[in-house]
This record gives C-alpha cells, sequence and structure tokens, in this order.
C-alpha cells in the first residue's frame, strides 16, 4: 500500500507529480536478503480479477541508479489470482546491494518504461499503484539521527569509486564522532558514505569537522551535500537529483591554493561553483559549514570553530557564498523533492591517493534546524510529505 511519512521539507514530494493512481494497491512483503540473490515479494489488492494486471519491479543501487526488473526483455511479472506476486533477483553484479525496490500495478499487457541506470525513479501515465521499500546494510547512529552506510564492491559513483560498509572504515566512535575514511584492500582502495534515512527539506544545515581538510590528499574528495536518489523527471539533467555541494577537494591539482568549494549542480553553468582557500588549520583543525535553503535562496559560510547556528560574528568567516534563484540566468535553488544530506570521503577519478596512508575525516556534530514556516505548519498539525515509500529492516 502506499505509505504516508511526514518530513519536514513542505515541498519534499508533491502528490500533483505522483503517477494517478487507480483503484490497485499494492505492497511490498519480503525483499530478498542484503547481498544475496532472492526473491522479492508482495501483493495487489483492491481488484476483483488480479490476473488482469502485471508488476513492473525497479531497483535502485547507489551510484549506478534504478534498472528495470526481472530483464529488458521481460519487464513485468504476473499477478496470480490470490493477488501475490514474485520477482527473481539473483545475486550477479550490484543487484544485491540494491537500497531501493519499486513495484508498480499495470494493467497486463502495458509497457513500463525501461530504467537502465536512470538517474530518477520511473513514472508513468501506465502505473496505476506503486510501492518503495528503503534499506540498507548497515546503519550507525549519528548526531541523534539514523544513517545508512554505502556498499559498493565495484566502481560507481562519486568516482567511480569502490564504497565500504565495514565497521573498520566507517563508525561512531564512544564520543558521538563520525569518522569516515579511504582504505586500500588487496588491490583496490575503498571510499565511505553515510545516507541519511530521512529528508529534512527547506531550513539550516550544520556540519562540524575537526581534520586538516586543508591537508586533505590532492586526489580525496570530503563532500557534504544534498542527493535526491528518487530524483525529477521533470527536471533537467544535472538538476534533477537536487545536489547542493560542500567540497573540499585540490580535483587532483599539485599546485594552486584552491582547496574547497560551494556548488550548487550543474557545477560547470556560470556561477553555479564557487571556489576558495581554507587557510592553514595547524593552529585549530575545527570548522563549521552552514547551509541555509530557502525557496529562493541558498546562502553558505564556512566558519573557523565549532559554533552553532547563531553563536558566530563575522571574523569567524572563511568564506560566504549567496546563491539566487535566477531561471533566466540558469540558476535554480532546487525545491527539497526527497534530498537527503549526505556525508562522504572518495577519490577523485577512482585514482589512487596521492600520498601514503589511510585518509579519513572526523565529523564531530550534524544538526539541522527548519525554516519558521515548516515549523509553523508543523505545530499546527499539518501534513508536509506524501511519498509512497517505507522503511524495511536491516539485513
Amino acid at each position: 500500500m502506499c505509505a504516508v511519512r511526514l518530513s519536514a521539507g513542505l515541498s519534499a514530494v508533491l502528490i500533483a507529480s505522483l503517477p494517478a493512481f487507480g483503484d490497485p494497491l499494492i505492497q511490498i512483503t519480503a525483499t530478498p536478503p542484503y547481498c544475496s540473490g532472492g526473491v522479492l515479494k508482495g501483493e495487489v489488492t483492491g481488484v476483483s480479477d488480479p490476473e488482469n494486471y502485471e508488476v513492473a519491479p525497479y531497483i535502485h543501487v547507489e551510484g549506478v541508479g534504478w534498472w528495470t526488473k526481472p530483464t529488458f526483455a521481460h519487464p513485468t511479472v504476473a499477478v496470480e489470482a490470490d493477488g501475490s506476486f514474485e520477482v527473481d533477483l539473483p545475486a550477479g553484479g550490484l543487484d544485491c546491494y540494491a537500497t531501493l525496490y519499486c513495484v508498480n500495478v499495470v494493467q497486463a499487457g502495458q509497457t513500463p518504461p525501461q530504467a537502465n541506470g536512470l538517474s530518477y525513479q520511473p513514472r508513468s501515465p501506465v502505473f496505476l499503484a506503486n510501492d518503495t521499500v528503503e534499506r540498507y546494510g548497515r546503519e550507525v547512529i549519528f548526531a541523534g539521527r539514523t544513517w545508512g552506510v554505502k556498499e559498493a564492491p565495484a566502481a560507481v559513483g562519486p568516482g567511480p569509486n569502490r564504497f565500504s560498509r565495514d565497521a573498520a572504515d566507517v563508525w561512531v566512535d564512544p564520543t558521538g564522532k563520525l569518522h569516515l575514511t579511504v582504505h586500500q584492500k588487496g588491490l583496490d582502495w575503498y571510499s565511505t558514505e553515510v545516507i541519511p534515512t530521512e529528508a529534512l527539506g527547506y531550513g539550516q544545515y550544520l556540519i562540524q569537522t575537526s581534520s586538516r581538510v586543508d591537508q586533505l590528499d590532492s586526489n580525496a574528495v570530503f563532500g557534504a551535500f544534498t542527493w535526491d536518489a528518487y530524483g525529477d523527471p521533470f527536471l533537467s539533467t544535472g538538476r534533477c537529483n537536487r545536489e547542493i555541494d560542500f567540497e573540499d577537494s585540490r580535483w587532483s591539482q599539485s599546485t594552486g591554493s584552491e582547496n574547497s568549494q560551494f556548488v550548487v549542480q550543474p557545477w560547470d553553468t556560470s556561477g553555479n561553483l564557487h571556489r576558495f582557500e581554507i587557510p592553514d588549520l595547524s593552529a585549530d583543525a575545527r570548522l563549521t559549514r552552514i547551509l541555509k535553503w530557502e525557496k529562493d535562496r541558498l546562502y553558505f559560510v564556512l566558519l573557523k570553530g565549532h559554533h552553532s547556528f547563531d553563536d558566530w560574528t563575522q571574523d569567524d568567516v572563511i568564506e560566504e557564498w549567496e546563491y539566487l534563484h535566477d531561471p533566466g540566468a540558469g540558476h535554480f535553488v532546487p525545491e527539497p523533492g526527497d534530498a537527503r544530506f549526505r556525508l562522504n570521503l572518495w577519490l577523485n577519478n577512482g585514482s589512487s591517493p596521492a600520498g601514503d596512508g589511510v585518509l579519513e575525516v572526523v565529523v564531530d556534530d550534524f544538526a539541522f534546524v527548519p525554516e519558521p514556516s515548516v515549523l509553523a505548519l508543523l505545530a499546527a498539525g499539518g501534513s508536509l510529505l506524501l511519498r509512497c515509500h517505507r522503511k524495511s529492516q536491516v539485513n
């Protein structure tokens, strides 16, 4: 069935942007065990003739997008007389690392859209009902929130890179700090990324670090950024995943002083990229990043030291940048959709580090405050989001 989830994002996913639902209802009842092949199971209800319907399944694999299942030649599975359906998902490739499973009811004989690494969740007028389940192979609790840990034993985006979920590579220490690393295992390097299990929307985001990111390996990238894996098919390429970035990196350049940037994707649109230098942090490596995300404005600031949202002065500012919504200039402040504020450490171009040893960034804290209009709506008992997906247990 379609599940309702509250979020602090006013425009996260509008009901009008979802497919029109008919009488059928659909629900995923079981997903394959994580990191192994198996069967996705579910049921279609609300119709007297279930054999006249089929199910179009899709999976989402972090870093490679959405994929048609079971095959391109057979993009649907039958609904049995009792309303049940099954999708065989072998263990090959990266399929078993999928974090999102989506099923859609269609009339028998309808052809659903094909997804071959699609950057957004497939949508179509032929879809009569929908259910999506989200799950991760491992989760951590950081800053009072649950974060899924990205895993990919083959190269995926960004980078491309391999990603590890091992507790020795990404962990929260006894003091509550998150550790992101890049480690070599055998001949391959593995990066790390964590993904919050909730979308937060408009408001203020705060990230504190205590690592020497001014001396980050020239091939490494530390990212604190928004990304919507569900995406929006109505937005242009480069915008459909609603990406906003803090990125510390020299992008494999051994010369030049610039080592950080604020970005609104796509980065190659004039005025969407703001490069600058993080100064020498040998005396105090602590930094605070704040993003204020409003409907028509983004404000980025990087501060020396650890601060809350309102206890800093202009003397603490290393760099700040205002980005205004201006479609005429190609500047678009994204609506939140289902964007999550992620944290990662990875290698540019999937290369090895330029230096020796393990790479690590310590994230001391993360905080979020909804914008006042969101708080007022929540206080009034308003429901902010209808999204047809549910959280499954970690397995």
